[in-house]
């Protein structure tokens, strides 16, 4: 009488979770080459890091990182390719000399087109941020995967002609058309 249960077609897709989706669809993005690691010892993590500036990590916790110096550089971005990387209508991001992160769990997941290759948490799909290969040394987190967003705020805007006209922020920085740093 029943039809009973078949399963989806795409089942094995569909309860992957958002990671493993873009894993399959990103299998032909190149190695995102991280500098050597510069795990902290084991005394170390389970103690607070008085030299740390902020820490931040995905949404499960897989990928996690400590900054041990201010970041130099912080901004929004309005570029398409920055808002549907994230989901977002926008994003702000804080930049930092590779020298000056401590990985406690690397991202694996990664894609893109050359130049810019972003990175995701692998098990929860978490974007963490991206490189840029013009900006070597250099890696540009999400702010949002701060512990502390708050601490950190824009001082520009990138790319404002590509915004989402509904998203208008109020403040006075500058806004620029392309990109605010040198490439």
């Amino acid at each position: 009488m029943g039809h009973g249960h078949r399963p989806h077609r795409h089942a094995e897709i569909r309860h992957a979770g958002p990671a493993r989706l873009l894993q399959r669809r990103c299998a032909l993005a190149r190695p995102l080459r991280f500098p050597p690691a510069r795990h902290a010892d084991p005394v170390r993590r389970a103690e607070p890091n008085l030299t740390s500036v902020a820490n931040g990590r995905c949404r499960c916790g897989a990928v996690s990182f400590e900054l041990t110096a201010e970041p130099h550089f912080t901004s929004y971005c309005h570029c398409e390719d920055c808002r549907r990387a994230t989901g977002a209508p926008g994003v702000a991001f804080v930049g930092v000399h590779d020298s000056e992160i401590v990985w406690r769990g690397e991202p694996s997941g990664r894609y893109g087109e050359p130049p810019v290759t972003r990175f995701f948490c692998d098990t929860c799909g978490s974007p963490i941020g991206y490189r840029d290969a013009r900006l070597d040394g250099r890696t540009y987190f999400y702010t949002a995967v701060l512990e502390t967003p708050d601490r950190f705020a824009p001082t520009v805007h990138a790319f404002y002609p590509e915004r989402i006209v509904w998203l208008d922020l109020h403040d006075d920085l500058p806004r620029h058309d392309r990109t605010t740093i040198d490439r």
